[in-house]
Formats: structure tokens, C-alpha cells, sequence
């Protein structure tokens, strides 16, 4: 029996929904398991993703996400994780 082949899980989206006429607009989408999401007081979403392990911050329709370290075979960290910015 060959290697067991891992497919992406499929991503989430926020949206931002009018209660008056239920109109929805996509505001950003990329999400691996969003479980939930508040925004500050200056406008930012922030989304917890169960299966990302992090909170990501959506800001003036972009999204900015934390990347992991690079880990040798014991899981210590051989390097440095990243703040990106996904269009």
C-alpha cells in the first residue's frame, strides 16, 4: 500500500451580514476552522482558527496571518515564524 495522500482542508470565510435586509458581503476568507471572531475597537477583525492554531487579524480588507517556525524531527523550533499578508 503507497503513502496516504493529505488534502487541504477546505478554508473558511467571514462575512458581514445587514440584519435589516440579510444581504451578506464576503469580507475575507482563508480560514482554517474559524470558531469565532470579534472586532477591536479600531475596526479590526480578529477570527480564532481551531486547525490554524492562531488568531489572525483582518485589516482594511487584507489578512495578515502568523506562520509557524521551521522544527527539526523533535519539534524545537530551528528558526523563525512570519507575519504575511494575504491579498
Amino acid at each position: 500500500m503507497g503513502p496516504r495522500t493529505r488534502r487541504p482542508a477546505p478554508r473558511g470565510s467571514v462575512y458581514k451580514v445587514n440584519p435589516w435586509t440579510g444581504a451578506a458581503t464576503r469580507v475575507a476568507t482563508g480560514f482554517a476552522g474559524a470558531t469565532s471572531v470579534t472586532q477591536g475597537s479600531d475596526g479590526t477583525l480578529y477570527v480564532a482558527e481551531l486547525f490554524g492554531g492562531k488568531v489572525t487579524a483582518v485589516r482594511n480588507g487584507h489578512l495578515y496571518a502568523g506562520t509557524l517556525a521551521p522544527t527539526d524531527d523533535q519539534g524545537n523550533p530551528t528558526g523563525t515564524g512570519s507575519i504575511v499578508r494575504i491579498r
